[in-house]
């Protein structure tokens, strides 16, 4: 027992650690999401490492038994993972054939919904949405090598890759059932590209590398054309955007902005918030590493004024950032206008991936892509 005792001591410390520094990123990069919403999440968490450690802990002499070459896993196991195989193949098959519902989804955005209240009917697409960009084969190959390494990780001594495909499933089933996200294009895309498409990739290039070196001669000359053609639907998708930057024209205010706040301690705050209150902020703080804030509704010169006091206490003088000079009439001080191309992304869309690069109006809210920014030394 002592070879599970110290597995278990090493997937607890590494759930741990991962956990953690999950929850200081949202916290120090991210705080706005840093809310109520969070308590929650975070004791359910807690709960599940402590449950998964304790039961994989406890579960693993009743699961697998000793034996000359090590541990073999039990009868019972081999009928719970044909049994869950099977479900998930169906899940799979029912979520790219059955589930889509482009009528309801177009009967929706026919109607007044934003786009994050059409997110009921988009979700039913998720799993096309791998296929947009990664294409059907690639999709279909990589889950079914999924349910291969896993039971490759199980039935024999290989098990390099068994964690990797048993997070990648569970990961990518949540996601595919609720995505939980504003469902337009590529942003969407947030659920799956950290670790769902790198695992579907890697796991069709372990079976193809592993098809590749059977016996047959013809083997890895199968092997080989099948990769190229798993290459060819994601070349087509993101050949399209190959030479776009989409925070290119944001990054090149900011840095203007930083040389600026660098010049001596500073903090910043952002007035009028409205257009730019949940872009700004954050990203300009981790960008800068000053303080940062945005202003919720309209603030007065005397309340700039007294703020400005406060800031300047503690050793930083405060700079004003707004989109209008509107916002800054009656501080006593000139706007400097804070220049930078337009902003410009991949289209935004909900019924299909990006095809061309249009003025970012999700960022900008404007139809050019026009963000004027004006920056003020209060002092």
């Amino acid at each position: 027992d002592a070879p599970r005792a110290a597995g278990s001591v090493a997937a607890f410390g590494a759930m741990v650690l991962t956990a953690s520094l999950g929850t200081y990123d949202v916290w120090a990069f991210s705080r706005a999401y840093y809310d109520s919403n969070l308590g929650p999440r975070i004791a359910m968490m807690v709960s599940g490492i402590i449950a998964s450690t304790v039961v994989g802990s406890c579960a693993g002499r009743y699961l697998f038994r000793p034996s000359p070459t090590g541990e073999t896993p039990r009868p019972v196991v081999r009928w719970a993972f044909a049994g869950i195989a099977t479900a998930v193949v169906a899940f799979l098959v029912w979520a790219r054939f059955v589930r889509p519902d482009f009528a309801g989804l177009e009967h929706a955005m026919d109607g007044p919904l934003g786009v994050a209240e059409v997110l009921p009917w988009a979700k039913t697409l998720s799993y096309l949405w791998l296929e947009w960009y990664l294409g059907p084969l690639l999709v279909a190959v990589g889950f079914a090598a999924l349910i291969w390494m896993t039971g490759r990780g199980l039935f024999s001594h290989d098990r390099l890759w068994l964690p990797a495909a048993g997070v990648g499933f569970a990961t990518t089933l949540l996601y595919l059932y609720s995505p939980s996200i504003t469902p337009d294009q590529p942003w969407a895309m947030r659920r799956f590209v950290a670790v769902s498409i790198p695992l579907l990739l890697l796991a069709a290039g372990v079976a193809l590398e592993s098809f590749g070196r059977r016996r047959p001669p013809w083997s890895a000359v199968g092997a080989g054309a099948l990769g190229i053609l798993l290459l060819i639907a994601p070349l087509r998708v993101t050949g399209r955007l190959a030479d776009t930057a989409p925070g290119r024209s944001l990054a090149v205010r900011f840095n203007q902005i930083c040389a600026i706040a660098h010049e001596e301690p500073s903090a910043i705050l952002v007035t009028p918030a409205q257009a730019l209150g949940y872009t700004i902020p954050t990203a300009l703080q981790a960008w800068c590493d000053i303080p940062v804030a945005g202003a919720i509704g309209s603030v007065t010169p005397g309340e700039i004024r007294t703020l400005a006091l406060q800031w300047r206490a503690e050793g930083r003088r405060l700079l004003i950032l707004s989109t209008s000079p509107a916002g800054l009439v009656g501080v006593g001080v000139d706007a400097v206008p804070v220049p930078g191309p337009p902003l410009t992304g991949p289209e935004g869309s909900v019924t299909h991936a990006p095809a061309r690069i249009v003025p970012d109006r999700r960022i900008a809210q404007s139809d050019d892509g026009v963000v004027p920014l004006f920056l003020v030394d209060v002092g």
